[in-house]
């Protein structure tokens, strides 16, 4: 007779595990206007050992205008994907240099010296003590460029050719718009979230220089006003209290005082107690600094009052 089960959990619940291996080594992911360009790309992928065995191919057909723009369109082939590596490329480019042996020994590279990146491509740049860095290697109608060294950790990538690691769960931004800049899109968001993307040494052939036209600069506006918003330093309320978002570092530590003005909260809270807790923080904190935080909130409370008093007037919380 089977034992009855036993689980503290309900029936209804049911736990969510590690995910398993992706089904595909690697998708390949493009968004199309022409379609005989882009079965030559995806011919060139598999000659380059990019087999549809373990390799999903994925477009989003714009032959009939555009009916998703990069952001759009690349979301939803970051939400569909299966591979375990995500590749958004261009429908121009030809992979007739390096082969998926390449790609796959650059990835074992970032994986020892990086395990936190989510983002490779053949092209980027960075910044280093307000100084630019770039590192491209790529074949175009001009030429070939090899600029820089590799692997080099960057702040955007060139939309060409990018390689997402699906694990990292990226997304692009869904109040931008247009053709250009998800590349740098896609670097800001990885950074936010403790993410790195690099420039590595991957040769292909790009058949076009990309275009500078009208949209090129809409999409750049664009870019500069969202984060401008983004990441707009200042005060941020919490329901523990209230933190400073700044890049500058001295004004961050003034701010953000952290462990001794939290330390000072609590015995303030708790100052009709005489609680082992209560004594023990004292102890930590010290007469000194608690004197200074007493003082200080003393002077503030009368304003934080009126703040809250007008919140609640204006906008009824």
């Amino acid at each position: 007779m089977a034992a009855p089960d036993q689980s503290p959990f309900p029936s209804f619940a049911r736990p969510v595990n590690l995910p398993v291996s992706a089904p595909f080594k690697f998708s390949v992911c493009t968004l199309v206007t022409q379609p005989d360009e882009y079965a030559e790309m995806a011919a060139s992928f598999v000659r380059a050992g990019f087999s549809p065995d373990d390799t999903e191919y994925l477009f989003s057909d714009n032959t009939g205008g555009n009916q998703l723009d990069a952001y759009r369109g690349y979301n939803l082939f970051l939400q569909a994907a299966r591979g375990e590596f995500i590749v958004l490329c261009h429908q121009d480019i030809l992979l007739d240099y390096d082969r998926r042996e390449i790609l796959e020994q650059r990835i074992r590279e970032l994986d020892a010296l990086d395990p936190a990146w989510a983002l490779l491509g053949n092209a980027g740049c960075a910044q280093r003590f307000g100084l630019p860095v770039t590192a491209i290697k790529i074949s175009h109608p001009s030429g070939t460029e090899t600029i820089g060294t590799f692997p080099t950790r960057v702040d955007s990538l060139d939309e060409n050719f990018i390689v997402v690691k699906r694990a990292a769960n990226l997304a692009l931004s869904h109040d931008l718009s247009g053709f250009h800049f998800y590349g740098t899109d896609l670097c800001r968001i990885a950074k936010i979230l403790g993410r790195t993307a690099y420039a590595v040494n991957i040769h292909l052939l790009h058949k076009s220089l990309g275009k500078y036209d009208d949209s090129f600069f809409q999409s750049r506006w664009q870019l500069v006003k969202k984060y401008q918003q983004a990441l707009h330093g200042g005060q941020i309320f919490t329901t523990t209290g209230p933190v400073w978002l700044t890049g500058n570092a001295l004004a961050s530590w003034w701010f953000n005082s952290g462990r001794r003005e939290f330390l000072f909260v609590q015995i303030y809270r708790q100052r009709g107690e005489a609680s082992g807790e209560v004594k023990k923080m004292r102890q930590e904190l010290g007469a000194g600094w608690y004197a200074f935080y007493w003082c200080g909130y003393k002077i503030k409370q009368p304003f934080t009052k009126i703040r809250a008093w007008l919140g609640r007037k204006i906008f009824g919380a």
